[in-house]
């Protein structure tokens, strides 16, 4: 994937799990917080299946898309985009998505083009899951601007399955302030780690 490969040519280091002293830009106020915040960016970088659902899931709420750009090629779309609770200039993360177009429907088809859903709400959270996952670090990035935050990024490339075929290839960015925000903005009441 093209546009994989060329964010792939920024890393700086490839990890396999994250620890304390990676989280050190991370601003928390307690150490609970930030005892917190490591452990929401350890799950995000074992997860298999839905990043939407995922998400949701611990804010106990939706989840929002703005796609930034979007890209048709004959049978491609390209698109990026942030995924939000609160502000889309406060994402949870940053998405480039190459999708074969041709494997789709046309209500998907119209979904992905037409439309600001979230890849969950497009095609089911229960039928995605990601293969091939490889995640990178690197300690700043041109993501940095759209994230609105600093310290480490976390680049994490993956194909994404829907039932049984192969979708589209996936370039997802976070850092652990960025993932926190789903802690943050997450309904009252509501402990992501209880």
């Amino acid at each position: 994937m093209e546009l994989t490969s060329k964010a792939l040519s920024a890393f700086h280091s490839t990890i396999d799990d994250t620890n304390a002293d990676e989280l050190a830009y991370f601003e928390a106020s307690t150490d609970i917080q930030r005892a917190r915040g490591q452990q929401l960016l350890k799950d995000y970088l074992k997860l298999s299946t839905s990043t939407t659902a995922f998400l949701e899931e611990k804010a106990q709420q939706k989840i929002s898309v703005q796609v930034h750009k979007q890209l048709q090629a004959e049978d491609t779309l390209t698109r990026h985009s942030v995924l939000y609770l609160k502000n889309p200039n406060s994402p949870l993360l940053y998405a480039e998505c190459l999708f074969d177009l041709s494997l789709l429907c046309d209500t998907q088809k119209h979904a992905l083009i037409e439309q600001n859903l979230t890849i969950g709400d497009i095609f089911g959270c229960e039928h995605l899951r990601k293969v091939g996952s490889r995640c990178d670090r690197a300690q700043t990035h041109k993501y940095e601007r759209i994230l609105d935050v600093v310290g480490p990024y976390y680049l994490r490339s993956f194909d994404l399955y829907f039932k049984q075929h192969k979708i589209a290839q996936l370039l997802e960015v976070v850092n652990a302030h960025s993932l926190y925000r789903v802690h943050q903005y997450a309904k009252k009441g509501t402990d992501v780690y209880a």
